[in-house]
């Protein structure tokens, strides 16, 4: 009998895992489609996700949208943050890059790398603090060269206690999505 109650206990215990799992991704998915719908510009998501990383969380308030990617193998965890108003990325700089104008990185900028990947254009970086942090903040190279302002979407991969090349991984697999009704 006693083997029994166990077994039913763990039984629960898993439902109730799976059910949380469940109510959370579907909450990631509602917070998705509002983002979607709602943003002035393209959302872009992991689409693959990485291998072993999943989609533990998303926030979406106002004109920034978050999406936070743990992963069972690594201790770290990566944020796909996008935004109108991130700060710390030398636009103008970037465009004349992207004109073939200036190959150069900015003096002020000496551990900063100018990467290009896709249809993106941004800078790499390691970030000083407690835990190792690599940040890739990036644009569209097309919002760069063609709008009459810098008035564009920035995206930023943070990757806290992870490698450059998880954080590369991650902006390979970016896609603009949808949202669905």
């Amino acid at each position: 009998m006693r083997q029994s109650t166990i077994q039913l206990c763990i039984m629960l215990v898993t439902i109730f895992l799976a059910g949380s799992l469940l109510v959370a991704c579907t909450q990631t998915g509602a917070t998705l489609n509002q983002a979607q719908r709602e943003l002035p510009f393209d959302v872009l998501v992991a689409d693959p996700v990485p291998d072993d990383w999943v989609l533990m969380e998303s926030h979406f308030e106002d004109d920034l949208f978050i999406m936070i990617f743990e992963s069972e193998e690594e201790e770290g965890q990566v944020e796909i943050v996008q935004d109108k108003n991130i700060q710390g990325l030398d636009l103008q700089h970037l465009r004349e890059y992207v004109l073939g104008l200036d190959h150069t990185i900015a003096p002020d900028d000496q551990d900063d790398e100018i990467i290009e990947f896709d249809d993106f254009v941004g800078e790499i970086s390691l970030v000083d603090g407690e835990e190792l942090t690599v940040q890739l903040t990036f644009v569209k190279q097309d919002d760069l060269t063609t709008a009459t302002s810098f008035d564009i979407p920035i995206y930023q991969i943070v990757g806290k206690n992870v490698t450059a090349e998880t954080v590369l991984q991650f902006a390979a697999s970016l896609t603009s999505s949808q949202a669905t009704t």
